[in-house]
């Protein structure tokens, strides 16, 4: 298991790459947009559909980095008391839908991937859900392992990462 900061980050810029190509191949499938710089327009979301076949149009993405490592250390220390092990949201991402029926569509498709393995999700949709809590936020996030040839064979198999599905 992770052991350190140092350890967790440099499974995370491995790991960051594989899931930016996971988040980009749910997106194609279930109508996703991504953040991206204004467009003459206005828009500030992007559907996937259309920027994957425009270099140009796909330069403008907002692609999320790893948390910056002063908010991890704030993280473990604030909610894990220092156990850095239990941060699962170094590596993460977001798709933003149009409408509920493509975000259940995401939602199938991670649950059906053989080279995903869900470790956690909160439904921040459910009606059970106290959105008080959260100022009205919802979203479904999920942490989970992405189980492939490439991650079992660099170790990094066990690295838990977050992505959010958000309705725009």
């Amino acid at each position: 298991g992770i052991q350190s900061l140092d350890q967790l980050y440099h499974q995370a810029r491995f790991v960051h790459h594989m899931l930016l190509h996971k988040v980009k191949e749910l997106a194609l499938a279930c109508g996703g947009w991504f953040p991206c710089h204004p467009l003459e327009n206005g828009e500030r979301f992007l559907p996937w559909q259309d920027a994957s076949k425009d270099p140009a149009l796909a330069s403008k993405v907002i692609w999320p980095g790893v948390k910056r490592v002063n908010r991890a250390i704030e993280k473990a220390v604030r909610k894990y008391r220092n156990d850095v092990s239990r941060l699962v949201d170094v590596c993460r991402a977001v798709i933003v839908f149009n409408d509920i029926s493509n975000l259940c569509d995401c939602v199938h498709a991670l649950k059906d991937d053989p080279t995903v393995e869900i470790v956690r999700v909160k439904n921040r949709f459910s009606q059970d859900y106290d959105c008080w809590q959260t100022l009205g936020y919802r979203d479904v996030a999920f942490n989970f392992r992405l189980r492939n040839d490439a991650s079992i064979g660099f170790k990094t198999d066990m690295h838990i990462v977050e992505l959010q599905l958000n309705l725009r």
